[in-house]
């Protein structure tokens, strides 16, 4: 997290609240990363069935959207947490930094936004 308390001016506080939020929130991502995955595999293993099940496919591909979409919106809340602990305009650069780089996520883990490193990368 050593950018992030460097480049949006982190207090002692501000540091140790986020890095609480980033753990809180990385297993729950998990779990959505992982749900998300299994929806896939079985989408994919009923796309390549013989026959296909067109009503089985396209179940599969609702629930794939809705964990996804789900994923998604505990992400931006998660992102608005931390945002939120940052002075305004900290929090504004944060956001403008970060989502750019959500949107290339992958749902193959929790995110890697360089908390632990010299700076943010795709790592979902």
């Amino acid at each position: 997290m050593t950018w992030l308390k460097r480049e949006f001016h982190l207090n002692e506080f501000q540091y140790a609240a986020i890095e609480k939020l980033h753990r809180e929130y990385t297993d729950s991502c998990d779990e959505h990363c992982r749900a998300i995955q299994e929806a896939m595999q079985t989408r994919n293993a009923l796309r390549r069935a013989r026959p296909i099940d067109s009503a089985a496919v396209a179940a599969e591909e609702q629930r794939v959207h809705e964990l996804s979409t789900r994923c998604e919106t505990v992400l931006s809340r998660h992102l608005e947490q931390v945002a939120a602990l940052m002075s305004p305009e900290d929090g504004r650069c944060y956001l403008e930094t970060v989502r750019p780089l959500v949107d290339q996520f992958r749902h193959t883990g929790a995110p890697d936004l360089g908390l632990t490193g010299g700076h943010p990368r795709q790592g979902h």
